[in-house]
């Protein structure tokens, strides 16, 4: 049973800077206990991120 849900709207992966903290954020959320992230929006990078993190991702 999941705990807790973080729905998140990133920014696109285009910038590298960006990339790392959003990668970083997302990657300790997923290594969480009890926690599902779910990935929102269209943005560049968003789809490739969920999958490598194994978060969920849903376009709006």
């Amino acid at each position: 049973m999941t705990f807790l849900t973080i729905f998140t709207a990133p920014k696109p992966f285009t910038n590298p800077h960006i990339n790392l903290i959003q990668h970083n954020a997302l990657a300790a959320w997923t290594r969480l206990a009890d926690v599902e992230v779910i990935l929102i929006g269209d943005e560049p990078g968003i789809p490739e991120a969920a999958s490598d993190l194994r978060a969920d991702f849903s376009t709006p």
